[in-house]
């Protein structure tokens, strides 16, 4: 009787699940289980802007303060383009005791060490800055000099992967724009081979040894901005550079400033994440004048000419390459270059907002405004002043985000 009384309560079951999952009710809930025991994959993104990487420093030292754990046990990704490229590098490579920089000792560097970065020439008609020159006293300075004493100049992207102990991050990536394979001309160029986009990173650099970068060439390689420092020369075994492929590279914020889509690929690309669903991301500006991302189209410094001349949108390489007035009136020195840096940081945070809004992904992006007086990218005399605004920023109207970003990632960790 018990057999028989327990049987016909099995079919009571399943004929009331089978009706729960036709009208959808056992779906949702089986739906609710699963989100809420699953967590997201963390992903870290860092954009490129110069000394501002104090800004991105300073959140994550206030953020592993908050959380009580370096970022390398609290993102599964980090990657950056030029100087958050480098931040990437510092919170990853164990090169002081067998343990990488915390966020709070980066921010120190930039704040101490700026003029170690920014060496000029002196010299017209050459980059303003070198990446490695000696001084009459002996001592050498410059980027890649820099490069070479805080990452160390013979850690290779597989060793840092390797040595770094009881973390949870698992891919570590700069990026960074080819020009050249050989340093001359070549028959047949391929793309992320001779030129094109091209990421150093930890997964490619374990499976093959022309990936296999110093650590420090991919800092030197991603952070090589034009018109600032030479381009740079990678690879070969030759002079001090590693083994990999030889490779000739320049500042990766000429096609991706905000690396926040490569990060999304770089997740699915290695089997970190599944789907969209998956993902928490976290993507950090250096800060914006938003001013800067239009021009005073009509101006008075326009020709009278109607119909002619720049007040009527009749720009040559002259104007385009002087200086115009800004939205706010303030004068764009070169604006033809300027303006592709901002479009391509506004380009992916729009298409991660839509992404965010149709799919389960969950994303945030730091961009703290900026006056234009703290937006160059090499003012050494700019560097207490942007740590006392970002400090400012992250205890005041920048917040509420940060807590946000606290809760969201405390709920997947």
């Amino acid at each position: 009787m018990k057999n028989r009384l327990f049987a016909l309560l099995l079919m009571c079951l399943g004929t009331f699940l089978w009706t729960c999952n036709r009208n959808g009710v056992g779906k949702a809930i089986n739906d609710a289980v699963s989100s809420s025991s699953q967590k997201k994959v963390i992903i870290l993104s860092i954009d490129g802007g110069g000394i501002k990487g104090i800004i991105p420093a300073t959140f994550l030292s206030i953020l592993e303060d908050r959380l009580n754990l370096p970022s390398y046990k609290v993102f599964n990704l980090i990657g950056g383009t030029s100087t958050g490229g480098i931040i990437a590098l510092g919170l990853t490579c164990p090169v002081r005791g067998g343990q990488p920089y915390s966020a709070e000792a980066i921010a120190k560097i930039y704040e101490k060490r700026c003029n170690d970065i920014f060496v000029p020439t002196g010299s017209e008609g050459l980059e303003p800055y070198y990446y490695a020159d000696m001084d009459s006293s002996g001592k050498h300075y410059g980027a890649e000099v820099f490069a070479k004493e805080i990452l160390t100049p013979a850690m290779t992207l597989s060793q840092a992967a390797q040595n770094l102990t009881d973390k949870k991050v698992s891919q570590v990536f700069t990026t960074t724009y080819l020009l050249d394979s050989v340093g001359g001309t070549v028959s047949s160029p391929n793309m992320g081979t001779v030129f094109g986009p091209y990421l150093y990173n930890w997964y490619d650099a374990q499976r093959s040894a022309k990936d296999n970068y110093y650590t420090w060439e991919a800092a030197r390689s991603t952070g090589a901005a034009p018109t600032y420092f030479p381009i740079a020369h990678v690879g070969g075994g030759q002079n001090g550079r590693s083994a990999a492929a030889e490779k000739w590279a320049i500042d990766g914020g000429v096609m991706s400033n905000d690396p926040a889509i490569w990060a999304i690929a770089e997740a699915f690309r290695t089997g970190i994440a599944q789907s969209m669903d998956d993902i928490l991301l976290i993507s950090l500006g250096c800060g914006l004048d938003k001013y800067s991302g239009g021009l005073a189209v009509t101006n008075p410094q326009a020709p009278p000419n109607p119909g002619k001349g720049q007040k009527y949108g009749f720009w040559g390489p002259l104007t385009w390459a002087a200086a115009l007035p800004n939205l706010n009136g303030e004068m764009v020195k070169v604006p033809i270059a300027e303006i592709p840096l901002y479009a391509n940081q506004f380009v992916p945070a729009s298409q991660l907002d839509i992404l965010a809004a149709s799919t389960g992904m969950e994303y945030y992006r730091v961009q703290p405004p900026l006056l234009k007086n703290l937006t160059p990218m090499s003012d050494c005399n700019n560097t207490h002043v942007l740590a006392s605004f970002a400090h400012r920023y992250f205890e005041g109207s920048g917040k509420a985000q940060l807590d946000d970003i606290v809760n969201a990632i405390r709920a997947n960790l």
